[in-house]
């Protein structure tokens, strides 16, 4: 997860009331699978959004904004770039634009 990740994911949380702690429990435990499985059980849950970016995405509201790359020894990792509270489906153009910026300077900082 990237600095601007985890700030962003702190932030979402405050966002979700109090009565819905469980849902910051699932965001955490799918990132949790993703990572260690490389892909998540429901279609529904993992989306793409384009470029690259794809959206994890819990009941509640929450979604964590990221990509895929693979570390020094080739396993394939998911990095946490930008996440939100949000009702709608679709991404919206601020989230894609913040997630790329991160995508690249994560990019950027490993080479």
């Amino acid at each position: 997860m990237t600095d601007h990740g985890s700030d962003s994911l702190l932030t979402a949380e405050k966002g979700v009331p109090n009565t819905q702690n469980a849902c910051k429990a699932q965001l955490r435990r799918l990132l949790g699978w993703l990572g260690d499985q490389g892909e998540l059980k429901s279609p529904t849950q993992l989306r793409h959004e384009g470029d690259g970016i794809y959206a994890v995405r819990a009941r509640c509201g929450l979604r964590a904004y990221g990509w895929f790359c693979k570390d020094k020894d080739g396993k394939d990792l998911f990095i946490v770039g930008h996440v939100v509270l949000k009702k709608q489906q679709k991404m919206n153009k601020g989230d894609f634009e913040r997630t790329d910026k991160e995508r690249k300077a994560y990019e950027e900082s490993i080479k």
